[in-house]
């Protein structure tokens, strides 16, 4: 089976945030929980994740295309000093495929995640100069990070146990983070040829 598009709520909680000095918060919310511009594709994702595990749907496999928001350090007149950044986010948790006579009902994995990844590079057409992989560990995911030409275009990972405990998350989750913007500069490295 495919992936579902998700299109989160851009406004967030600041609760979720470490760093509250990057988010870009709302002078005048409408509701107190949702005060803040989101700053990570992550969270949005995991609530759609927690809400279709509550109604007895874990298996999942979900995609969005959003913009984060950052403050940036020294607004003056000419820049207010905020970003609107376009990513890429994936998800999957839960069985890979269906239950079923034909299926093993085998859970879902970080390889699975690498593979979606490595064939959307493929069909983008950006990966000929080669894929510099890192390892990665942030608060929130253990991973790694996918570089071509130096330019950071995806963070792929487990996310955090802590993290999933914190929103009551039962399965494992995966996530992957295309930075949208590093990858449209890269579109143009190669011609892509159809057979």
């Amino acid at each position: 089976a495919g992936f579902t598009e998700i299109i989160c709520n851009s406004i967030t909680t600041t609760a979720y945030y470490e760093d509250e000095n990057s988010l870009v918060k709302i002078m005048n919310p409408l509701n107190a929980d949702l005060h803040a511009m989101r700053s990570s594709l992550l969270y949005g994702g995991l609530e759609t994740v927690l809400r279709n595990q509550n109604h007895k749907q874990p298996d999942l496999k979900l995609f969005e295309f959003g913009y984060t928001y950052q403050a940036g350090s020294k607004p003056n007149d000419k820049d207010p000093g905020y970003k609107e950044i376009p990513g890429l986010a994936i998800f999957i948790t839960g069985r890979k495929d269906p239950e079923g006579w034909m299926s093993y009902g085998s859970q879902t994995d970080y390889y699975l995640l690498k593979g979606v990844v490595n064939k959307l590079i493929e069909k983008l057409g950006i990966g000929k100069p080669g894929i510099e992989v890192e390892s990665l560990a942030l608060p929130e995911l253990v991973g790694q990070t996918w570089k071509i030409l130096n330019k950071e275009v995806a963070l792929v990972g487990e996310v955090e146990k802590s993290v999933l405990k914190k929103m009551g998350i039962k399965n494992p989750v995966y996530y992957a983070l295309f930075n949208w913007a590093e990858v449209t500069s890269l579109l143009g490295t190669n011609t892509v040829r159809y057979q």
